[in-house]
């Protein structure tokens, strides 16, 4: 039962990130169109990308070898 809690309460992270992760792209993809990015939302721009698909492969891999 605990193991449960902990298991959804992880999950439910992952998604409270991957959320907040795709608003924050979507910020510097606005600021983007509005003037140049600094290197430092370069580099945010570029890493939530990346984290991105990431996430979204390896979701895709756990789920298919679970099946």
């Amino acid at each position: 039962m605990a193991v449960r809690i902990v298991d959804d309460l992880q999950q439910f992270s992952l998604l409270l990130m991957f959320l907040s992760t795709l608003i924050f792209y979507r910020y510097l993809k606005k600021i983007k169109r509005e003037r140049k990015l600094t290197s430092f939302e370069w580099t945010m721009y570029f890493v939530t990308q990346f984290a991105t698909s990431i996430w979204a492969i390896t979701y895709c891999i756990k789920f298919l070898s679970e099946s």
